[in-house]
Parts: C-alpha cells; sequence; structure tokens
C-alpha cells in the first residue's frame, strides 16, 4: 500500500486540467529528499484522482523560502522509478537481505543512533 500525507494542497483539477497545488512545510535546510518527498505526493495524486498536480512546493519556515517545481511527465516518471526501487528494496529485506546503514541526517531523529556506528559518527562530525 502507498500513503502519504501533505502538509498543504491549494486549488483543485477541473476535468483533466491541473490545478493543485501541493506544499509541504519545512524547517531547516533543503535537502534533495524534500523534492524526492514531494514527487511522490504528486504521483499519489494523479494515481487517487487521474489528474497530476500542477506544481509542488517546499516552503522553508526559517527562512522564509519557497522552492517550486511544476509537474511534468517527467517528475512523475521520477516518483515511479524511485518508488519502484524502493518496493523492490522492501522486499529484498523481507526475504533476508542485510540492511544498509547509511548515515546523514536522518541520524538525528534516528531511534538506533544511540547503537550506531557509522550514525554516531556521522552525528559527531555534524556538530562541529
Amino acid at each position: 500500500m502507498l500513503h502519504g500525507r501533505c502538509d498543504l494542497t491549494l486549488g483543485a483539477p477541473n476535468d483533466t486540467t491541473a490545478g493543485r497545488v501541493i506544499i509541504e512545510l519545512k524547517t531547516g535546510r533543503g535537502n534533495a529528499a524534500h523534492r524526492d518527498d514531494l514527487r511522490f505526493y504528486a504521483l499519489l495524486e494523479t494515481l487517487v484522482t487521474g489528474v497530476p498536480p500542477l506544481m509542488i512546493a517546499s516552503f522553508y519556515v526559517d527562512a522564509g523560502v519557497i522552492q517550486t517545481e511544476m509537474v511534468s511527465e517527467e517528475t512523475l516518471e521520477v516518483a515511479v522509478r524511485r518508488t519502484i526501487a524502493g518496493v523492490q528494496r522492501l522486499g529484498q529485506l523481507r526475504q533476508g537481505a542485510v540492511p544498509r546503514k547509511v548515515p546523514g541526517h536522518p541520524c538525528k531523529w534516528c531511534p538506533i543512533s544511540d547503537s550506531c556506528e557509522p550514525g554516531k559518527l556521522w552525528l559527531e562530525e555534524e556538530s562541529y
């Protein structure tokens, strides 16, 4: 099951004409995962309504900056490829593949960060 919930949507499609804008409110700095998440939301919107959104946007509250992307066929293709790769990886993990520990910003919120050596090292380096 694919599931996602965005922070805000504005507008609505008109029959088969895109008209909805999907907005995510973010704190801190931008990163590529934010754009990937928005593209996934655009894919979900397309699958549910049959009409892609017009635009996706991240609004960085602390900086007062908005980053936008018009939704195109290429946007949705990127989201489909990423979604398929994620589903395939989940299947591999269910069949016994060993999870990879890839340190990065999510380590700040990870429940195993106290016992994860790559995560601990990354957090120590990031604190400088």
